[in-house]
């Protein structure tokens, strides 16, 4: 024969066996340390009373009415003890991290996947502004931003060394490309060559040449001469004569 104790769970009397009271009051205790530092402890453990007055009732029958301690063990199994209660909160508390996580690097994500407005693509147009035949080459000059004059050189130079042929090229990329009067000065510091036109004897190359390097004149003239005699400083004149823009003060230029 053994002792029933009666005891109140969630507002319902119930007679359990002195041997499965004293398992759930352990279970109880336990609980109750549990859940006792939660803000929300007082609702929590009237949820988890109010459930093990379900569990218990659902025990009960005509037959039976009073709690054996193995039905205390069958609710406990399916309550879950603290340790359960523990590695859930932990596991909630891992995916809460996981998912804030996930959230952040899902928006860095796309704020680093968002398209950015594109830079228009630089065009390569003819400068009828600074042109001296067709804007070929200070349209190439305005493209890559650099001086005319080095295009012009470097296109002449290339041309005789040809035979010509690069002459072609030229005509091609003057039908081809657009022409535009709009294309902004060039952003380069560099100083800029021009013919000096103030000071000139032929074409105002030299002293051109000689205003841009800071030299005495008659050494780029005297250059030019000795050169000449050797075939090529006659053509090298002639390009840099091609080339170079006129301009009727160079100081005014500089």
């Amino acid at each position: 024969m053994k002792k029933n104790i009666s005891i109140n769970i969630s507002g319902i009397i119930f007679h359990i066996e002195e041997d499965g009271y004293e398992s759930l009051r352990k279970y109880l205790d336990s609980i109750n340390k549990y859940f006792s530092s939660f803000e929300d402890s007082k609702e929590i453990l009237s949820d988890i009373e109010s459930r093990m007055a379900e569990i218990f009732l659902s025990k009960l029958n005509e037959g039976k009415q009073v709690i054996t301690d193995e039905d205390v063990k069958g609710l406990m199994v399916t309550m879950g003890s603290v340790t359960d209660f523990k590695a859930a909160e932990q596991e909630a508390a891992s995916e809460s991290a996981s998912n804030s996580s996930s959230g952040n690097y899902s928006k860095q994500e796309q704020k680093q996947g968002e398209p950015t407005p594109a830079a228009a693509p630089k065009k390569l147009h003819r400068d009828s502004k600074r042109k001296v035949l067709g804007g070929v080459c200070s349209g190439m000059a305005h493209y890559f931003n650099v001086d005319p004059v080095w295009i012009r050189v470097l296109f002449a130079l290339l041309t005789l060394g040809s035979s010509g042929a690069l002459v072609l090229l030229y005509i091609i990329l003057w039908i081809a490309l657009p022409e535009s009067s709009s294309l902004d000065d060039l952003q380069t510091a560099t100083k800029k060559m021009y013919r000096d036109q103030e000071n000139k004897v032929l074409g105002g190359v030299a002293s051109g040449i000689a205003a841009f390097a800071g030299i005495d004149l008659a050494i780029v003239r005297l250059i030019f001469v000795v050169t000449a005699f050797f075939g090529f400083g006659i053509v090298l004149y002639i390009v840099f004569w091609i080339a170079l823009p006129e301009a009727k003060t160079i100081t005014e230029k500089m």
